[in-house]
């Protein structure tokens, strides 16, 4: 149940921006709690890993990095 139920806390997203990237979203206020938005790495949660993409901005759009694949998604 753990792993399921944490795994309905994420919608597979369009990332904002032109890249036509996708990253696992997380939703809020699920369970009566509040979760901070967030973007997980689709790659790694695909393989039961969860790895929050640390965006940056860049030339006026901005860089999701995944810490553990090291994926840069550009938006």
């Amino acid at each position: 149940k753990g792993k399921a139920a944490d795994r309905d806390r994420y919608t597979l997203t369009l990332m904002p921006g032109d890249g036509k990237q996708y990253a696992y979203a997380s939703q809020p206020h699920q369970d009566g709690k509040h979760y901070p938005p967030h973007y997980l790495c689709q790659g790694c949660f695909d393989k039961g890993l969860k790895f929050v993409l640390q965006g940056s901005e860049f030339y006026g759009g901005t860089n999701y990095d995944c810490p553990g694949c090291k994926t840069r998604l550009c938006t």
